[in-house]
């Protein structure tokens, strides 16, 4: 799986859409799987 390298989970795309749009799409998914803390007690973790 060395296409996925550069551009992670976006790598499922394949050669489609261009490198820049995978990129950008890596940048959003790794953002929105980031751990978060809780706005109230402030632990780490992930909201659902």
């Amino acid at each position: 799986m060395g296409r996925t390298k550069t551009v992670g989970p976006a790598g499922r795309f394949g050669p489609r859409y261009g490198s820049t749009i995978r990129k950008k799409v890596k940048m959003i998914e790794v953002k929105m799987r980031a751990p978060v803390r809780c706005p109230r007690c402030r632990t780490p973790g992930s909201l659902k």
